[in-house]
């Protein structure tokens, strides 16, 4: 692993860019950029603080797609007129009740769906619930 020996700023060595944008391009704004004595670097992350950034990115992607995922079937269910409250437990506790409700307008095509939906959002919670224990 190659470790650079100056990391620059975007919004610097992109004031030294010329035409479109291209690696060669590039390249060169950063090497003139390497040659002004003014410009600030960023300082260089060390493996371990790498690894850090990309557990905590890795941390922020769960929440956001099991907000995704509960939003996406709210939404499905009300275009067949089925409303849930707002909020995962409620969704949680009513899923189960609408997969096996016959008297719904659900229909039968898109029962297999729902609950794939189900277990994946049931899959995120589980997920979530071990990596807050351990981290």
């Amino acid at each position: 692993m190659t470790i650079r020996s100056r990391s620059f700023l975007p919004r610097q060595w992109r004031h030294f860019a010329r035409g479109h944008k291209t690696d060669e391009n590039d390249a060169l704004a950063v090497a003139e950029a390497a040659c002004r004595p003014n410009v600030k670097v960023a300082p260089l992350k060390t493996v371990e603080q790498q690894g850090m950034q990309a557990v905590q990115r890795s941390r922020e992607l769960w929440p956001h797609q099991r907000v995704a995922l509960s939003n996406h079937i709210r939404g499905l269910l009300m275009e067949f007129g089925i409303v849930t409250p707002q909020g995962f437990t409620a969704l949680y506790r009513q899923l189960p009740e609408i997969l096996e409700g016959g008297e719904n307008e659900l229909p039968d095509l898109y029962r297999p769906m729902l609950h794939l939906l189900h277990q994946r959002l049931g899959g995120l919670r589980t997920d979530l619930e071990q990596l807050n224990e351990t981290v």
